[in-house]
């Protein structure tokens, strides 16, 4: 996972705690992995020193990557191990890793299967994969179709293969000389044994789901050397699935790109981790409507900060009925995924305010939240202006309110009886909460800032928090500041309140950041 992210439910990743869109959907739907090919090695380079963390901290990643090491030639380990190097500037490779197929293909390989066995370690189980080009190979080895040994064999062999391809095949190519240089590879096929897949993925030989017959013919895969790579056929199998989430295990947002440019994109979302992130995710809990995808926008924004993970609520199961019902619930599914503080927390509307309650729980837990970002949200109690002042009417039952839509018993129902309940109790501290407040809505009435419904600056967190409320206005309104043009500004703002909420200053230093009122 790379200094990027994304969403979730979702992100991005971090496999320790990943938009995302991951641990959280993976509960409701189906999630399918992604790998990156060669061609998309260049976006990695920039990310050595990002796999020091994982491989710290995390045993099962890094029982992966030492087993890879054993297998790697020095000269073919030398990407994997800056990548994995806590000093990474100290004798890093000046050649782009593009041009040393040798060493990029067991980079990728290893670093790709070792996230993809930290997820499923973290309950992450693919329903289905899908490599571009050379990422096949992490595909089916998670698969089944090859031990370890045998996957370094063929990568070893599809490397020098490349590299014989660029710098030694005679001009025009000859017919002999491309069979010769294809030798060698063919032999390193006869040496390994090829099983059927146990876990589906697709061809992007054939566009189709891979056969035994396919998997277990060595002729096929000599085919990924020189047969054109029909992937955008092969994620419209993968996508055919509604609503599943596209986890993107590789480098950079190519992968996520290419799923958001697919005809089938509304069906399913794509979820770029950031490969080898040694930084604490953040989790966006979802919004008055039960859903995180308004936060997708804001994820994609973010994606080279940190991993973003969503969470919301279960389509499978009873849903909580109270606020702190949901806390807890959503507390438990965190911890699974990030088992120790300090934690980071954010939502729009009825998510900053669920998350403050997660926060004052982690708090009584003993588990320090270090953020907490409340997105135009309201405390439950704060001071409604005059206009707003009819409501308690309806509350009360003297007005009369139309009957309900047969949507009453949506999510959106259950949060606003769950808000008139709630009474929060005591006070948080010891992390940082700040109120990202908008300016000016659409006109949309959904899209009115809060500061237009209640009295105080703060919307009432100010006496929520021991210490002090940090305030930051962003352009645009309840909605519409998740959505272009105003989503980059709010990115930056949120990025910026989270690195200075995480920032560890020595004693007496005061940060100054610019647009936060301290």
């Amino acid at each position: 996972m790379a200094q990027e992210n994304q969403l979730f439910a979702a992100s991005g990743p971090a496999p320790r705690a990943q938009r995302g869109d991951c641990r959280a959907q993976a509960e409701d739907r189906s999630v399918a992995f992604m790998f990156a090919g060669m061609d998309m090695a260049a976006s990695g380079q920039r990310d050595f020193g990002m796999g020091a963390d994982l491989y710290g901290r995390e045993p099962v990643f890094r029982a992966v990557i030492d087993a890879c090491l054993e297998e790697l030639r020095d000269e073919e380990s030398i990407l994997l191990r800056h990548w994995l190097s806590s000093h990474p500037d100290d004798g890093a490779p000046d050649i782009c890793p593009a041009y040393l197929p040798s060493a990029t293909l067991p980079f990728l390989f290893s670093a790709q299967i070792a996230l993809g066995r930290l997820w499923m370690a973290r309950g992450i189980q693919p329903a289905a994969m899908i490599g571009h080009g050379s990422g096949e190979y992490a595909a089916a080895h998670l698969a089944g179709v090859f031990s370890l040994p045998d996957a370094i064999k063929i990568l070893r062999a599809h490397g020098r293969f490349l590299e014989t391809q660029l710098w030694d095949m005679p001009f025009p190519v000859q017919s002999t000389a491309f069979h010769a240089i294809l030798s060698p590879f063919h032999l390193a096929l006869a040496s390994v044994t090829l099983h059927p897949a146990a876990l589906p993925f697709v061809s992007t030989l054939t566009g189709d789901w891979i056969t035994p017959e396919q998997a277990t013919d060595p002729l096929y895969w000599a085919g990924h050397l020189h047969r054109p790579d029909r992937f955008k056929d092969g994620l419209a199998q993968v996508m055919a699935m509604p609503d599943r989430v596209l986890l993107n295990i590789g480098p950079g947002r190519t992968l996520s790109e290419l799923v958001g440019q697919h005809p089938g994109a509304e069906l399913a979302r794509a979820v770029p981790t950031a490969m080898g992130t040694s930084r604490t995710p953040l989790f966006l809990i979802h919004d008055g409507s039960g859903s995180i995808a308004i936060y997708e926008a804001l994820a994609g924004r973010m994606v080279h900060d940190r991993p973003i993970l969503g969470i919301e609520p279960r389509s499978n199961a009873e849903q909580p009925t109270s606020i702190a019902q949901m806390a807890q619930a959503y507390i438990a599914r965190m911890l699974a995924m990030q088992p120790h503080g300090p934690f980071l927390l954010a939502g729009l509307g009825a998510g900053g305010v669920i998350a403050f309650e997660m926060a004052q729980q982690l708090q009584a837990m003993g588990e320090r939240t270090a953020f907490v970002g409340i997105i135009d949200g309201a405390d439950v109690e704060a001071h409604e202006k005059i206009f707003y002042l009819a409501r308690p009417l309806f509350r009360a039952g003297l007005l009369v309110r139309r009957p309900a839509s047969e949507g009453g018993a949506s999510f959106r129902h259950v949060w606003e009886q769950a808000r008139r309940a709630h009474h929060p109790r005591g006070v948080f501290e010891g992390g940082d909460v700040v109120v990202f407040k908008t300016t000016c809505g659409t006109g949309a009435r959904h899209d009115r800032p809060a500061s237009m419904r209640y009295t105080d600056c703060l919307l009432g967190w100010g006496k929520r928090v021991a210490g002090e409320v940090k305030l930051v206005m962003v352009p645009g309104g309840y909605h519409s500041a998740l959505q272009e043009p105003h989503v980059e500004s709010l990115a930056r703002a949120l990025c910026a309140a989270v690195a200075s909420a995480t920032f560890i200053r020595p004693e007496g230093l005061s940060l100054q950041t610019g647009g936060l009122a301290r």
